[in-house]
């Protein structure tokens, strides 16, 4: 079974699949909840506004979730 990772915060969420992104969105279109719903037993993580703006900045998140600072996140699940 693939292992999936949810990243979620105020402006954009994104979904990795087997440590690789494979969808990421606005938050208002690509809902959080509608994304631990269908993902139940994914890792969930709340990103701060402060590495927002450090690591997206109006970009997309890195390809590989290991270029992704989690310790930094909130690991809500």
């Amino acid at each position: 079974m693939p292992q999936h990772a949810i990243i979620l915060s105020d402006y954009f969420n994104s979904l990795y699949t087997d440590g690789v992104l494979a969808e990421s969105g606005k938050a208002k279109n690509f809902d959080g909840e509608t994304l631990i719903r269908c993902h139940p037993d994914a890792e969930v993580y709340q990103m701060g506004d402060d590495v927002y703006n450090e690591l997206l900045n109006g970009d997309d998140y890195p390809p590989r979730i290991e270029d992704v600072p989690l310790g930094r996140l909130e690991r809500i699940r």
